[in-house]
């Protein structure tokens, strides 16, 4: 037993040896770089650390807007994916951001559209945003006040997205 301790010791104490050689060369190389060199790895840290910080911040973002968007709207968990992906479609086609893709979902529900109408019209209404330079939420709000202010709003889906365009 007392010399398997010690076989174990000596691996161990070689081991950090090692790895504080590892640690000082590698600190020994960064106080070799240039104030340039060091000044361009803080740059790139804080990059990555700004655009990981800006993709967590647009998840929640859009994570909120559904969140709120389905919270008036009766729906099935294989609903809410449909119109989650519909969300993420539609923006990444149109270039819109996911959130307010999103949250053009509570004013479709709001306007009285179930959730298979409102992913069928949710192309549409981005169009429509485009083209009169409207957000989004205008945009929803315009499209489906006017439809159901002529009486075109109806419970077939298709039917419905027809007199909607």
């Amino acid at each position: 037993m007392g010399k398997n301790a010690d076989i174990a010791i000596n691996i161990i104490t070689k081991g950090v040896s090692r790895a504080k050689n590892s640690l000082n060369g590698l600190n020994e190389k960064v106080k070799g770089l240039s104030g340039f060199a060091k000044g361009a790895a803080v740059a790139v840290g804080v990059a990555l650390a700004q655009a990981l910080r800006g993709a967590v911040k647009g998840f929640m973002d859009f994570d909120d807007a559904m969140t709120q968007s389905l919270a008036i709207m009766n729906t099935t968990v294989q609903q809410q994916e449909e119109m989650k992906r519909a969300a993420r479609d539609v923006a990444t086609e149109f270039r819109v951001s996911n959130k307010d893709a999103a949250e053009s979902f509570f004013f479709l529900a709001s306007a009285g559209l179930d959730a298979e109408q409102s992913v069928a019209a949710l192309p549409q209404v981005t169009k429509f945003a485009q083209a009169g330079m409207f957000d989004m939420a205008t945009a929803t709000d315009l499209a489906t006040d006017a439809q159901s202010a002529l009486g075109l709003t109806v419970k077939d889906a298709q039917q419905n997205l027809e007199n909607l365009n």
